[in-house]
Order: structure tokens, then sequence, then C-alpha cells
């Protein structure tokens, strides 16, 4: 016992050391240690700008949040369905025998987004259900827009999830780390607990050109006015559908790409 209590500072530094280079030596760790704590303190400061601007009663505010969290967390289920499949595969090594099979790089892409869509409605069928249980708020009181909103919110799962696939079968798994961030680089800017209007204007216009911008102010539209703008749809399914087809030519590139550089056959860990 006494053995064990006799501590080493020279072997504590030595450790300490050895996290300061590993820290050195990575982007990936250096940009973990800010983004996450960043990206809250962003979100939840601009929330509280909103609130502060605005007369809301604690119902009306608690149906937004909730409703946008709900809402934002169909592009996160959708998205990383999307890219999940091709992470295990590269995990496993085992994604050049699927194109071996042979499998075209589009046939694993659609293959991709039927899995997406049901993996994301399996997880948000039944938690959307707890949610009434417990909290007495419901999605489909949205209206037929509900089903709309959910369409959008999975289409944008799916391009930024194609996207991100393009990025791991070109370059493996040394952009593993990017992959999980990706998506919530988009949530400060979408207005997904907030109007657009409390950001600064140039960022606005970053905002504008996101599809789930327009599906949360179409949802605060008809929570808070119970009017809905059918334009705000079908600007979402425009970006959308736009951003859809440039990801799926940039996953066929990637595809050809990684074939040409071998990391279809050294992606793995």
């Amino acid at each position: 016992m006494p053995h064990e209590l006799a501590l080493s500072g020279r072997r504590i530094g030595a450790l300490v050391l050895r996290q300061y280079y590993l820290l050195r030596g990575s982007v990936s760790k250096i940009v973990e240690l800010f983004f996450w704590t960043l990206l809250n303190f962003i979100i939840w400061g601009y929330l509280n700008r909103y609130l502060q601007q605005v007369q809301v009663t604690p119902l009306m505010a608690f149906g937004v949040l909730l409703a946008g969290g709900m809402l934002w967390e169909m592009v996160i289920r959708s998205q990383f369905a999307m890219m999940i499949g091709t992470m295990e595969e590269l995990w496993s090594r085992n994604l050049a025998q699927l194109f071996i099979a042979p499998m075209r790089p589009m046939e694993y892409a659609l293959g991709m987004i039927v899995v997406s869509f049901l993996r994301t409605t399996v997880t948000m069928v039944p938690c959307a259900m707890v949610v009434d249980v417990l909290f007495g708020f419901n999605l489909l009181d949205l209206g037929w827009q509900c089903v709309a909103f959910y369409a959008m919110q999975l289409m944008t799962g799916w391009w930024v999830g194609m996207l991100l696939s393009a990025m791991l079968f070109r370059y493996g798994l040394a952009v593993e780390w990017m992959a999980w961030m990706a998506g919530f680089i988009l949530l400060p800017f979408t207005g997904a607990y907030y109007p657009i209007t409390v950001l600064p204007e140039w960022l606005q216009y970053v905002a504008y050109l996101l599809p789930p911008t327009y599906v949360f102010e179409g949802m605060r539209q008809i929570l808070n006015q119970h009017s809905f703008d059918a334009m705000l749809l079908w600007k979402s399914i425009g970006l959308n559908c736009l951003y859809l087809a440039l990801s799926c030519w940039l996953f066929v590139r990637a595809y050809h790409g990684a074939r040409q550089h071998g990391t279809l056959l050294h992606g793995g860990e």
C-alpha cells in the first residue's frame, strides 16, 4: 500500500507531455477541443437574444423549442444513418468487397437512402409517441405539413450524409472526426430554436441557402400564427433537390477517385 502511494512527478509529467504532443499533432483533436463548447454557446446565445427581443408565453416557447428539437433530430438521425453504413464497412475493411460484388455507386447510395429512411422512422415514431405522453406535444398537430417537413428533413440528412460518405470514400477514416461534427455545423444557422432574424445579416444569407431553415420557419409560423406560407415548403424542396443531385455527382466522383487511389482497399483502421 505505501508503495502504491509513492507518486512520481516525472511519470505524471511525462503522461501530460505525451497528451500534449498527441493534441499538437492532430487537427481533429484541436478542433474537437473547441467545437462542441462553442456550438452550445452560439446556439444558446442566439436563443437568449431571441427571447429578449420578443414577448412569448412559456407555453408558446415550450412548443416551439420542442418542435424545433424534434425536427432537427430528424436531420441528424437521417444523416447518421446514411454515413454509419460506410463507416462500418471501413472499420471492418469490407468496402472493397461490396463493390467487387459488383455494386454500382448509385446502387450503394440508394440502398443507404432506404436504410436511412427506415432507421430514422423506426427511431422517431416511438420517440414522438413518448414525447406526446410525457409532455402532451404531438408533431401531428402541425397538420399535413408535418409529413412534408419530415420528408424535407430526411432529404437534408441524405445529401449531408452522402457528402460525408464521399469524403470517407476518398480519404478514408482520416476524416472520421469531421463526419461526426459536420451536420451540427449547420444547426446554428438553420433557426431550429430561434428565427434567423436574430442572426447577423451576413449569416442570414447563409441561412437562406439551407433547406431546414424554411422548415423551421414554417413550423414557427404554424405554431405562433396558425397559418402557413406554402412558398417556404417549395424553397426547401428546391434546395434539397439541388443539393441531393450535387451530392450524388460528388459521391460518384469520390468513388472513382477512391478506386484510382486505392482507398477502397486501405480505408480501414
